[in-house]
């Protein structure tokens, strides 16, 4: 509960300024509060950043897409974001483009292009032969 006081109520008490009351409940603010922030030191190796363009089904979610990148890339995945969904005249009819950003991040080591490569080439290739997907050219 809250309120302000009448001003003939704090005149009594010889206050000139604006009283405000608040009823609380301490045991409900202590349930509602937010979780001790926790120190995560910042990452010692550089991020790589890859985007992706990929054709797909128009009716298929792209959960799935998503879901694929995380299994193949694993712990180096630290986000994937989907940054264009495109259907127009440049697709065959029933076709999409959904365009991801994705950053890796090996957490003991600097990732190198090579092995990069590797995985996307196997995550490509799990794309195409689950989802049906293709590299957008």
């Amino acid at each position: 509960m809250i309120g302000e006081a009448h001003p003939t109520v704090a005149a009594n008490y010889g206050i000139n300024e604006r009283v405000y009351l608040a009823t609380l409940d301490v045991a409900d603010l202590f349930a509602a509060r937010l979780a001790d922030p926790v120190y995560k030191p910042l990452p010692r190796f550089p991020a790589l950043t890859r985007d992706v363009a990929l054709v797909c089904d128009d009716e298929l979610e792209v959960g799935g897409i998503e879901a694929i990148f995380r299994e193949v890339f694993g712990e180096l995945l630290e986000s994937i974001t989907l940054f264009d969904v495109y259907r127009g005249p440049n697709l065959e009819a029933g076709k999409k483009s959904v365009a991801y950003a994705l950053v890796l991040r090996d957490p003991n080591a600097t990732l190198n292009d090579s092995r990069v490569a590797d995985l996307m080439k196997t995550a490509l290739d799990a794309l195409k032969e689950k989802l049906g997907c293709v590299l957008r050219s």
